[in-house]
């Protein structure tokens, strides 16, 4: 089996080396980044780590972070209006989303518990001013950055 993984890994090396899928920002930057916002939030790296069995987790989500700042689809920018977090899109277009509030974490319990990702996807929504439906139309690429992004929005 690991030799088929690193088969698939070398592959794909390859093909985001063709189309020449180089990071914008180097890897410190990007650590840079995610320090900022893990810092503004108050969480903690333990919080990420809290048990044995969501440690590989926490730090899955931490390397998908790296991996989309670095290649520029999350930003951070601090402003008049607090601390957002900008969402570049496949298609160019970008998603804004606001601090978080008690209100906007509140959207979450308009579902029923069963529906995990409808409760993701209408918390992010609040965060950006994006009813479900335009979360619905997001690519699946655009979709997983909105997941993990969430994941830490939830630690908050």
């Amino acid at each position: 089996m690991g030799n088929i993984l690193n088969s698939i890994t070398s592959r794909l090396k390859k093909v985001k080396e063709e189309r020449e899928e180089k990071p914008l920002i180097s890897r410190e930057s990007a650590m840079a980044e995610i320090t900022e916002l893990l810092d503004y939030y108050n969480i903690s790296t333990k919080t990420l780590q809290m048990t044995e069995d969501t440690e590989l987790a926490g730090e899955r989500i931490l390397e998908l972070l790296l991996e989309y700042y670095r290649y520029g689809k999350l930003k951070n920018k601090k402003g008049e209006s607090g601390f957002n977090i900008i969402q570049t899109l496949k298609n160019g277009k970008e998603i804004i989303y606001s601090e978080i509030t008690a209100p906007k974490k509140r959207m979450m319990d308009k579902l029923e518990s069963k529906e995990s990702y409808g409760k993701i996807h209408s918390y992010m929504g609040s965060l950006s001013n994006i009813d479900l439906d335009g979360v619905d139309q997001l690519h699946a690429t655009d979709l997983a950055v909105l997941e993990v992004l969430c994941n830490i929005f939830l630690l908050a």
